[in-house]
C-alpha cells in the first residue's frame, strides 16, 4: 500500500470500529417455572449496581458497556413476572429499567464469561402463575418468535442454572461462574421445540402425512431452531384463517394462575363475552359445515401454513387471540397432528362449542376416544359429516346403514390427503373390529385413488383387510419387505406381520420378537394396538413351542384370565389346546393346567379341554393333578369329566368319592368303575349288581372284566359266596358252544382266579380267555 493512503486506511478502520462499539446489543429473556431471567452482555472493566422499590428496578451499568436492545424480551417471554423493559444510555454507562408484575425479587448475578443475569422470582421461590406462554407447548417453535427472527436466547445451560447468590450494588465477581458455555447460540427451549417439530414431521412422514424432500428438510430445522420461520407475503394466508371482526369487542377473561390485577385479552363475540366461561351443551347434530375440514386447509407447505397461523396467535401487546389459536388447531387437525392441535387447545384454555368439537377432533385424529359428553359422542342419530368422525372413534361402523357407509365413503374422500389416510386407517381398524371387512374393503377403494405413498400405516392398514379375508399368506408377503427395511417399525405393521406368521405357521424371526419387545415396551399398557401386540406376542411364545412361559406371561395381563376376561380365556384355551399330549402328561402340564384352571371355567370348550387334560394327567401318572382339575361330585355337567373325575378318585384310593361323583350315570364304563369303587370297599354283593345292572351290556366282553375285578379280590372272599354270586353269569357263560381258547397259567392274577373258581369251570374258562390287557385290568 503507498503511504499516501495509510492515514486514510486507519482513518476508515477507527471509524468502523467506533461504529461497532455503539451497536445495540440485544437482551436475551428466558422464561422458567421459578424464575424469569434477562442476560445481557457485560464486558470486562464494566460494573453494575442494583437497586429496587417495590414493583420498580434499576441496574446501573458502568464502564465500557454497549448500548442495550429490549426488542425483543417479550418475543420469547410472557410478562407474568415482568410488565416491561427499557433502557437507555447515560454518561459513563447505560441504565435497564424494570417494572414488575408481581412481588417478586430482583437477583442479578454474573454467568459464564461476560455476561450478566438478572433473574426475577418470587421470594419463595414459587412460581407467579401457570405458565400462559405465547407459544403452544409441545408442538414446535415459540409462537410469538414466529413473527419475525431475533436474538437468540440464553444458553441451555444457563436456563437450567439453580439460584444464583444475590450479588450487592458494586459487584461484579462475588462468587466463582456457576454456569458454563455463555457463548452457547441455543436455549432449552429452542431445542425442545425443534426437536417436538421435527419429532412431528418425521411421524407424520412415516404414517404418509407428508414428504419430506431433501431440500426441504434441510431449511426445516433451521428454521426451527432459530424460531423464524419465515413470514408470508401480503395477500398469502388462506381464506380459512381467523381475523377479528369489526364488530368483536375486547374482554378480559380471568385465567387461573395470574395475579388478581392480571388478565389475558382476547377478541370475543358481544354475545359471547357474558357465558365465556360457562360451557354450553353441544347441539345433538352439528351444522355439517362446521366439519368441512377440506376448508380448513388451503393445500400450502404444512410449514408455510403452521408459520402463517402462528404468527396470529400473540396480538403485539402480548394478548392471546383465541379465534386464530382456534383456527391453528384447524390447521393441526386438518394436517393429520391431533396430539399438537390437542396440546394447543389445551395451554391455551377457552370454552364453548367450537372448542369442544375440536378437543373432540384431535383426540379422534390421535387415536384416543372422544369425550363421552361431546359432540360426536351425543350424535347417534345424526347423519351427514359426523358420520365418519363417529365411525373413526369406533361409535358407528358394526350398523351397516347403507347411508351411514355412504357419509363415510364421501367425508374420507373429501378429506385433505394427510388427513385422510390417518382417519381411513381409524375406519378400517373400526369396521373390521365389528366384523365389517366389506366396509373396510371400500375404503380401501378410496385410498386406491388417492394420490402419493401411503407409507407404512397404510401398508397395515391393508394387511389387516387380507387377514380379515382369510389371506394370511398374501398379508405375510405384503408386510416382510417393509419391516426389513424399516428402522423403527409402526405398531400396527408389526402386529399384522405377527398375525400372519401365526395364521400360515410359518417360523418365527428373531426379529419379529424383538420388535414386538421394543413396541410394546415404547407403548402404555392400554386397550388397543398395545393390548394386541402382547397377546400377539404371548401367541408367539407359545408357536415357538413354550406354552407355559406363555401361560404365565397371559396371566401376567390379568390376575384370572379365565373368569374376567373373555378375549384372554380365549387365548388361553388355544395355546392349552395346541399343547402335544406328551407334554400335558407331564409334570410341567399338570402345572400349566392347574395355574391356568380359570380358562376351563365355562362353556363346552373349556369343558372338554378340561376332561382332555384331566384323562392325560391321570394316565400319566398323575391322578392328584387329574382329581384337582376336574371338580369333584355333580358338580360337573359334562358326563365324561365325571367319569374321569370318578377314576381320579379311585386311583386316589377314595373309592367312596369316586361312587359320589358316580351318580346318575349309567353305563357300561361307568358300572366298571363303580364295581372297581364296590370291590375296594369289600362289597363284592354291590358289585356283582353294578356289573348286571340296566344299561351294562351284558356281553361277555363286559362280563370278562367283572370276573378279572371279582378274580383280583377273591383271596379275602369264599368259594360259596362266589358262586352264589355268579350263578346267573356262569349259566349264561356255560351255554356258548364254541371252543374256549386255551389257558393261560403263568399270570398272578389267572392262579388266584383258578383256586378260587374250581367248582366252577365255565367261569374260569371264561376268564382264562382274557387278554393280557384284559389280566393287566
Amino acid at each position: 500500500m503507498k503511504l499516501q493512503y495509510l492515514p486514510a486506511a486507519l482513518l476508515a478502520v477507527f471509524v468502523c470500529t467506533a461504529a461497532a462499539a455503539q451497536q445495540a446489543a440485544p437482551i436475551r429473556a428466558v422464561e422458567h417455572p421459578e424464575y424469569s431471567r434477562l442476560v445481557l452482555p457485560l464486558p470486562a472493566g464494566a460494573d453494575w449496581s442494583l437497586s429496587q422499590d417495590g414493583s420498580r428496578a434499576a441496574l446501573r451499568l458502568t464502564g465500557p458497556v454497549p448500548d442495550l436492545d429490549v426488542s425483543s424480551v417479550f418475543q420469547r417471554m410472557p410478562r407474568t413476572r415482568i410488565l416491561s423493559v427499557s433502557a437507555r444510555t447515560v454518561p459513563g454507562g447505560a441504565t435497564l429499567e424494570l417494572t414488575l408484575a408481581c412481588a417478586c425479587e430482583v437477583v442479578p448475578a454474573p454467568i459464564g464469561t461476560g455476561f450478566l443475569a438478572i433473574d426475577v422470582r418470587r421470594p419463595d421461590g414459587a412460581p407467579a402463575t401457570e405458565r400462559i406462554d405465547p407459544r403452544p407447548m409441545k408442538i414446535g417453535a415459540a409462537a410469538g418468535a414466529a413473527q419475525r427472527p431475533g436474538p437468540r436466547a440464553a444458553p441451555a445451560s444457563q436456563a437450567a442454572a439453580p439460584d444464583l447468590a444475590a450479588a450487592g450494588p458494586g459487584s461484579n465477581a462475588t462468587a466463582p461462574p456457576t454456569l458454563g458455555g455463555g457463548g452457547s447460540d441455543t436455549t432449552d427451549a429452542v431445542l425442545a421445540a425443534r426437536d417436538q417439530l421435527m419429532a412431528s414431521l418425521e411421524r407424520a412422514a412415516d404414517e404418509g402425512l407428508l414428504t419430506i424432500a431433501p431440500e426441504v428438510a434441510t431449511s426445516i430445522a433451521p428454521l426451527a431452531a432459530d424460531l423464524a420461520i419465515a413470514e408470508a407475503a401480503p395477500g398469502r394466508l388462506p381464506a380459512a384463517t381467523v381475523t377479528p371482526a369489526p364488530s368483536r369487542t375486547v374482554a378480559e377473561v380471568a385465567a387461573p394462575g395470574l395475579d388478581a390485577h392480571l388478565s389475558i385479552r382476547g377478541p370475543l363475540d358481544p354475545a359471547r363475552r357474558a357465558d365465556a366461561d360457562t360451557e354450553t351443551t353441544p347441539q345433538a347434530c352439528l351444522n355439517d359445515e362446521a366439519l368441512h375440514v377440506a376448508s380448513w386447509n388451503a393445500g400450502e407447505e404444512f410449514a408455510e401454513g403452521l408459520g402463517q397461523r402462528r404468527r396470529l396467535i400473540i396480538s403485539p401487546a402480548g394478548d392471546l387471540d383465541f379465534p386464530a389459536i382456534e383456527d391453528l388447531a384447524r390447521f393441526y387437525i386438518s394436517s393429520g397432528f391431533g396430539r399438537e392441535a390437542q396440546a394447543l387447545l389445551g395451554v391455551t384454555g377457552g370454552t364453548g362449542d367450537a372448542r369442544r368439537l375440536l378437543q373432540d377432533l384431535a383426540r379422534v385424529v390421535d387415536g384416543q376416544p372422544p369425550d363421552p359428553l361431546g359432540p360426536i359422542a351425543s350424535a347417534a342419530a345424526c347423519d351427514g359429516r359426523i358420520s365418519l368422525w363417529r365411525a373413526a372413534a369406533g361409535l358407528d361402523t358394526g350398523s351397516g346403514r347403507k347411508a351411514a357407509d355412504k357419509a363415510v365413503l364421501a367425508g374420507i374422500e373429501e378429506l385433505p390427503v394427510p388427513l385422510r389416510r390417518v382417519v381411513a386407517a381409524a375406519v378400517v381398524r373400526n369396521a373390521l373390529a365389528n366384523d365389517r371387512p366389506d366396509l373396510a374393503r371400500d375404503i380401501l377403494g378410496v385410498l386406491d385413488r388417492t394420490p402419493g405413498d401411503g407409507g407404512r400405516g397404510e401398508v397395515a392398514m391393508r394387511a389387516a383387510v387380507l387377514l380379515s379375508e382369510g389371506q394370511a399368506g398374501a398379508a405375510l408377503a405384503l408386510t416382510a419387505p417393509v419391516l426389513a427395511t424399516a428402522s423403527s417399525p409402526d405398531p400396527d405393521l408389526l402386529l399384522a406381520h405377527a398375525q400372519a406368521t401365526l395364521q400360515t405357521g410359518s417360523s418365527v424371526a428373531p426379529a419379529l420378537t424383538t420388535g414386538l419387545d421394543a413396541a410394546i415396551a415404547a407403548l402404555p399398557d392400554a386397550p388397543g394396538v398395545a393390548r394386541d401386540l402382547r397377546l400377539v406376542r404371548i401367541r408367539l411364545e407359545a408357536a415357538q413351542g413354550r406354552p407355559i412361559a406363555a401361560l404365565r406371561a397371559l396371566r401376567g395381563l390379568e390376575a384370572d384370565p379365565g373368569s374376567k376376561d373373555p378375549e384372554l380365556r380365549a387365548v388361553g384355551l388355544d395355546i392349552l389346546e395346541a399343547m402335544p399330549a406328551e407334554q400335558r402328561r407331564s409334570l410341567a402340564g399338570a402345572h400349566a393346567a392347574l395355574e391356568n384352571k380359570g380358562i376351563f371355567a365355562t362353556g363346552s370348550r373349556g369343558a372338554a379341554l378340561r376332561t382332555l387334560f384331566a384323562g392325560d394327567l391321570i394316565r400319566g401318572g398323575l391322578p392328584n393333578a387329574g382329581s384337582a382339575l376336574l371338580a369333584a361330585g355333580s358338580e360337573i355337567a359334562d358326563r365324561d369329566a365325571r367319569l374321569m373325575a370318578a377314576a381320579a378318585r379311585l386311583a386316589e384310593g377314595d373309592p367312596r368319592g369316586a361312587l359320589t361323583a358316580l351318580d346318575g350315570l349309567t353305563g357300561a364304563d361307568a358300572a366298571r368303575v363303580r364295581a372297581r369303587s364296590h370291590i375296594r370297599l369289600g362289597d363284592l354283593p354291590a358289585a356283582a349288581a353294578a356289573m348286571s345292572g340296566p344299561g351294562t351290556n351284558a356281553s361277555a366282553d363286559t362280563r370278562r372284566d367283572a370276573l378279572s375285578l371279582l378274580a383280583v379280590a377273591s383271596d379275602s372272599t369264599s368259594k360259596g359266596e362266589i358262586s352264589k354270586l355268579y350263578a346267573p353269569l356262569s349259566a349264561y357263560l356255560s351255554r356258548r358252544t364254541e371252543p374256549v381258547p386255551g389257558t393261560r397259567e403263568t399270570g398272578p392274577t389267572l392262579d388266584r382266579a383258578r383256586a378260587a373258581l374250581h367248582d366252577v369251570p365255565t367261569l374260569l374258562a371264561a376268564v382264562s380267555a382274557m387278554t393280557p390287557r384284559e389280566d393287566a385290568n
